[in-house]
């Protein structure tokens, strides 16, 4: 019959599909062999001349790799015995390998290697058949005194079990006549069907044998009709017989073509069963469950289980994140917001400064802010310094710190750009106050006074001729330095004998006075003023006459350090301070390239990527990302079919949307047989 006929197949069947699973997590239900397939095996094995018997043991070691998850992993009742799934077996199955999680895998009534219980397997020669080991004996045979034989042919049982046939007569057709019936043939006193007679095939005595196997014959020819137990032959050649042992070889095991693998481990065959062997060096099998094999990585990629299962790595500090290498923790290459930097270059304490705010890293790594004669602090990412009693920033310069006395210095005398200026003398300051440090040669401090510098001309004043306070008799004027009845070739102006070619208050003629503004020395030569500025003034519309050196140098925007020296207007209200180019940028810009004289603040810090929200702020690139600055702040947005799965900036958009695990959409992963194909402008899986 075939194997839909079956009624024990069919209550086997339905007795193991009344299990029902009792805890959450239990359930495991793969579908169920059609019953005609296991028929038409059944039918196939009939035709080959085997009897049902033998189709019982075949179908059993078919069900160790196809009907593995049909036969017996749904042929269960779970629950839950503590945190464990457990299983009871329906009648006729067994959890013969242990494992819960293939169920009731052993169909008991057929299985060769457990026949009625597990581990009970039959001897060679005999099969299961309902849960009982049997002789299995060829077509036309019978079991006589637990010996298969030919009733039709056996002289010691002709017809039936212990009919001996008498002297002169032999068994054929199961009955004891003279001759041998027409198709059987006498062997040694012995009616033969040659035919079918596997001990004597084709001829007498020429016994079929096969390795590991039951010998028949079929039309004179020796065929293999069944195999030992424990044995299959799986590549299909009658000549070796049964030549693969299904209870080791792991690439046939329990049945042909059946090979044993685990994930990242190896394997191997025992009793017809595959079992795991030791993990892949690097790998671990964290959930105690061979069917996914050793499925953690535990020496690369996975930080919950990094070197060893349950092994978590500790939080990264701030800019990186946790990898696992070589089974140790460890953390990424470090990635940085826009207010920190790995300054100490070590990737274990990530971005550990603040650039906002450090003193010693202002803006930058290493950018250090000066204490040169002050109390150096850092906001926003720019240095500042708050200047010591007696000192100043008198270049706006802050990289230099506080580097003027203004104690000292008759250029910022009691404060930055307060210039000491004395008339015909040289300028001292002492204590931050303005003094005479020397009169000019021929002049002299007559009245005591810082103010009016060396006001008398000891040259030609009749009132000091020569030295303050000498003055010259009545009738007499002072010249050169003397006093003289007259004054020969010297001009007499207002009394007094002048040399209008170098006197400074009659220069080229009497009452021409040089200006005395912003002069650190005023003279006349040739009849023409002349003379030196004072430091940070400049005479920068060649005119000593009439206004002297009239430009501040060191506060005049348009003249700053010098005439024709303008500070750029560029994003910034300019300032001269000190001779150089200051002011506030205007917001959103910055002056990144220190140069305000020639392009004022130059950068736009709210679009540059060069300078996101500060100088030297450099957005990160991301890969398969175009990089962006808006509003101070660093962006990035995907390229092509590429987008940001995992939410991690660090690694940009990792995801291809044009394969399977992300098709078209982040997490979109295609069902078996299908593939990630491009549809109307995206990706789906079909």
């Amino acid at each position: 019959m075939s194997g839909s006929d079956d009624p024990d197949s069919y209550g086997r069947r339905a007795l193991a599909l009344a299990g029902l699973a009792l805890c959450v997590g239990c359930a495991f239900s793969p579908p169920l062999a059609p019953a005609s397939d296991v028929g038409a095996a059944m039918d196939a094995a009939m035709d080959a001349g085997r009897d049902v018997s033998l189709d019982a043991a075949l179908d059993a070691a078919m069900d160790v790799s196809r009907d593995a998850a049909t036969d017996s992993a749904v042929d269960r009742p779970e629950a839950c015995q503590g945190d464990a799934c457990s299983v009871a077996c329906a009648p006729g199955y067994g959890n013969c390998d242990g494992m819960v999680a293939n169920g009731c895998e052993t169909n008991l009534g057929a299985d060769n290697r457990h026949c009625g219980a597990c581990g009970n397997a039959c001897p060679g020669g005999q099969a299961c058949v309902d849960g009982a080991c049997r002789l299995t004996c060829s077509a036309g045979q019978r079991v006589c005194s637990g010996q298969c034989v030919s009733v039709q042919t056996d002289n010691r049982h002709c017809g039936a079990c212990g009919l001996v046939c008498g002297a002169g007569t032999v068994c054929s057709s199961a009955a004891c006549t003279s001759t041998c019936a027409g198709g059987t043939t006498a062997c040694s006193g012995v009616c033969r069907d040659l035919a079918n007679d596997p001990g004597h095939c084709g001829a007498c005595g020429r016994a079929c044998s096969f390795p590991n196997g039951v010998a028949g014959c079929r039309m004179g020819v020796c065929a293999l009709s069944a195999c030992a137990a424990g044995f299959a032959d799986c590549d299909g050649a009658a000549a070796n017989g049964c030549e693969t042992s299904t209870g080791t070889d792991a690439t046939n095991c329990g049945a042909c073509g059946n090979r044993c693998q685990f994930a990242n481990a190896s394997a191997s065959c025992s009793g017809g069963r595959c079992a795991m062997g030791a993990c892949n060096a690097g790998f671990r099998d964290c959930n105690t469950n061979a069917l996914d094999g050793c499925e953690v990585n535990t020496a690369s990629g996975d930080v919950a289980n990094c070197g060893g299962c349950g092994v978590t790595c500790p939080p990264p500090p701030i800019g990186t994140s946790a990898v696992c290498a070589g089974s140790r923790c460890g953390t990424s290459s470090v990635s940085c917001p826009s207010d920190r930097r790995d300054c100490n270059a070590t990737s274990g304490d990530g971005c550990e400064t603040v650039i906002l705010t450090d003193v010693n890293n202002c803006g930058a790594c290493g950018a250090r802010c000066s204490a040169t004669g002050g109390a150096p602090s850092c906001a926003g990412g720019v240095c500042s310094i708050a200047c010591s009693g007696g000192l100043g920033n008198c270049d706006g310069v802050v990289a230099n710190g506080c580097e003027t006395s203004t104690s000292t210095s008759a250029a910022n005398c009691g404060g930055c750009n307060r210039v000491c200026s004395i008339p015909n003398a040289t300028a001292s300051c002492v204590a931050g106050v303005c003094g005479v440090a020397r009169c000019n040669e021929g002049f002299g401090d007559c009245d005591g006074m810082p103010a009016n510098g060396c006001e008398r001309n000891l040259l030609s004043d009749s009132a000091h001729c020569g030295a303050c306070g000498t003055a010259c008799l009545a009738g007499r004027v002072c010249s050169g330095a003397v006093c003289q009845v007259s004054c020969g070739s010297l001009s007499v102006c207002g009394g007094t004998c002048r040399d209008t070619s170098i006197d400074p208050d009659n220069c080229g003629a009497c009452g021409t006075v040089c200006s005395a503004n912003g002069m650190a020395t005023r003279t006349c030569g040739a009849a023409t003023c002349n003379g030196v500025c004072s430091a940070g003034r400049a005479n920068c519309n060649a005119n000593l006459q009439s206004d002297g050196c009239e430009t501040d140098i060191n506060t005049t925007a348009t003249a700053c350090g010098g005439c024709a020296l303008p500070c750029s207007a560029n994003h910034v209200a300019p300032v001269c301070s000190g001779g150089a180019c200051t002011g506030a940028c205007e917001a959103g810009f910055a002056d990144c390239d220190a140069s305000k004289r020639s392009n004022g603040c130059e950068t736009a810090v709210t679009s540059d990527v060069a300078n996101c929200g500060g100088c030297g702020v450099v957005c990160p690139t991301r890969a398969n990302a175009s990089v962006s600055c808006a509003a101070g702040a660093c962006g990035y947005a995907c390229t092509g079919s590429f987008r940001n799965c995992d939410g991690m900036d660090a690694n940009g958009c990792e995801a291809d949307l044009r394969v399977s695990g992300n098709c078209g959409a982040c997490g979109v992963t295609c069902p078996t047989g299908q593939s990630c194909v491009a549809m109307a402008a995206s990706f789906v899986c079909q």
